[in-house]
């Protein structure tokens, strides 16, 4: 059976007539779909009688994006919740309205079934990093009959485990995020057993950024990597500037007038909302840095290490400049108290207690991580098996459906059988 015997494609929808020009009405714009809690139709819209590029819906509708990657990430959602029971929407999604509005949800899970998505991704059209799927394809989604009999068991049954599994990724997301915050790496170090404090610019030297031209934009080849914020967020090391996209050779640096950044000095954001996320990185290697970036060089360079984590203890909003977007100045930087014991020992006891505990936290955020993933995968594959009748949801007992929703958990989802 296909999709178009069971729902039809872009409706006639109900109240976008003249007599509704000035209604207020929800407004979808493609970050807002989701097929979760995510899904926020919050944003509103006067009609102003001319539909234009938008989609008109309506409560209960299907809405499917159709251009990539927001179709491969499996986005379609039910609209729901919208002010007065309508809204525009981008005209990158289409719109299914089932002939039986009880069958909105199976339907929309057989659209999130990583076969539909798969299929999807191997027809469509276009130029590269903006494709989209086709009406037709939709329209010929095939559903399985003996599911689609059984449709309203099946969804109820998917909606029950569905949000099983998605409290299981959550608290999974959120060992990883309280791991991450948890992580103050010298604090009985440095503020118990020390207790002794200096300015940054007794111990270190900053190095200020310099403008980058948008002409060296994407430059491959050079001595020095010009290094930009994006860059610190993109790091696949924890403390490492391991790669830049932009490079310059030595005479372009004299001609811009930047300043060489030492191989082991600490970089981070001054300017942004960066800037409070207390990204810091060790450069790794001499480069370049643009203004929206400072970097602090130890003046010797046994304490490159202890800087770093220092520097991670030092917290740039209270010290950031009144105004829309937050800064800080070099100046304020170099005026800055930083933990600093006066023993060299005990410096160096601090940096490899904070290794250890770093080398803890990043295995426990590894693991939950592969939990996540793993809980992600199986719901997709919970989905397939559900709405492609191989998975009889009532053959099935609860006591099984818990030990497959732990095994999953635990990457041995192959060792049981239902």
């Amino acid at each position: 059976m296909r999709l178009r015997f069971v729902a039809s494609l872009a409706p006639p929808a109900v109240g976008f007539g003249a007599e509704n020009v000035g209604d207020e009405m929800s407004f979808l714009s493609l970050d807002k779909i989701w097929s979760d809690d995510r899904f926020d139709p919050s944003e509103t819209i006067e009609f102003s009688g001319d539909l234009g590029s938008y989609n008109a819906v309506n409560e209960g509708d299907i809405v499917v994006p159709k251009v990539s990657p927001t179709f491969a990430h499996g986005r379609t959602a039910i609209a729901k919740g919208l002010t007065g029971q309508r809204a525009l929407a981008t005209s990158e999604v289409f719109v299914l309205r089932a002939h039986d509005r009880a069958s909105a949800r199976f339907i929309k899970y057989r659209l999130l079934s990583p076969d539909f998505l798969a299929t999807g991704q191997s027809a469509w059209t276009g130029v590269a990093g903006l494709k989209r799927v086709s009406a037709e394809f939709v329209r010929n989604t095939r559903i399985d009959a003996a599911a689609w009999r059984r449709r309203g068991d099946i969804a109820d049954f998917l909606d029950r485990e569905c949000s099983r599994i998605d409290l299981a990724a959550e608290l999974a997301k959120r060992a990883i995020e309280q791991i991450t915050h948890a992580h103050r790496p010298l604090r009985a170090h440095l503020l118990v057993e020390a207790n002794e404090w200096t300015r940054v610019k007794a111990v270190a030297a900053t190095v200020a950024g310099a403008g980058f031209p948008p002409e060296y934009q994407g430059l491959t080849d050079g001595d020095f990597p010009f290094v930009k914020a994006s860059d610190l967020q993109t790091s696949q090391d924890g403390r490492v500037v391991e790669r830049a996209a932009n490079w310059v050779d030595d005479e372009t640096r004299r001609l811009l007038g930047a300043r060489v950044v030492p191989s082991r000095a600490t970089v981070f954001p001054r300017i942004g909302a960066a800037m409070l996320k207390n990204t810091r990185r060790i450069s790794g290697r001499p480069l370049l840095i643009d203004n929206n970036l400072c970097a602090v060089s130890p003046h010797n360079e046994r304490d490159a290490d202890y800087l770093f984590e220092a520097l991670s203890w030092l917290d740039l909003g209270p010290l950031s400049a009144p105004g829309p977007v937050p800064s800080v100045s070099d100046a304020v930087i170099r005026s800055a108290r930083i933990p600093w014991p006066a023993s060299a020992d005990l410096r160096a006891a601090a940096v490899a207690s904070s290794e250890s505990q770093r080398k803890i936290l990043r295995r426990s955020v590894q693991f939950f991580s592969r939990q996540h993933n793993l809980l992600s995968e199986y719901r997709a594959s919970l989905v397939h098996e559900a709405v492609s009748g191989r998975l009889d949801a009532f053959a099935v007992s609860e006591e099984q459906m818990n030990e497959r929703l732990h095994a999953a958990a635990e990457g041995r989802l192959d060792e049981v059988t239902v």
